[in-house]
């Protein structure tokens, strides 16, 4: 696990925390933590341009200036980053945001207050799923 790159992007600082907590739990060891989309864009461009790309995205719904929604709209827009798993972690439970998101390319969506165990499933699946797609 410790080969992968996660990026965590939350405007909430105890969020990222906790998220990168349970993250270094399950043995993750190159995380990110960022507290909005301009900053993460920026990062997951830098990070591809180096050959470093991230593994995966645990991206939060509501933030100030653009919202998680219109950041995965973006990646999955861009083909450099239309295939990495974006969990979207958030308190948005409607589920006409939650199928809007899973129509719009989140590879799972999980809804805060986060357990350990619900992350770890979550992460893991999205991993599985991401090394699955790679290797047909």
């Amino acid at each position: 696990m410790q080969d992968y790159r996660i990026l965590v992007v939350d405007d909430d600082i105890m969020s990222r925390k906790l998220l990168t907590r349970y993250l270094e739990k399950m043995g993750f060891t190159r995380i990110e933590a960022m507290a909005g989309t301009k900053e993460a864009e920026h990062s997951l461009i830098d990070s591809h341009v180096r050959g470093e790309p991230f593994h995966l995205v645990l991206l939060d719904w509501r933030m100030p200036g653009e919202d998680g929604g219109q950041f995965l709209i973006k990646c999955r827009a861009d083909e450099r980053f239309e295939s990495v798993p974006i969990i979207m972690a958030t308190v948005e439970n409607d589920p006409k945001k939650i199928r809007m998101a899973i129509n719009k390319g989140a590879t799972s969506y999980i809804v805060k207050p986060i357990s350990y165990a619900g992350l770890k499933n979550s992460v893991t699946q999205a991993l599985q799923r991401s090394e699955r797609q790679q290797l047909s």
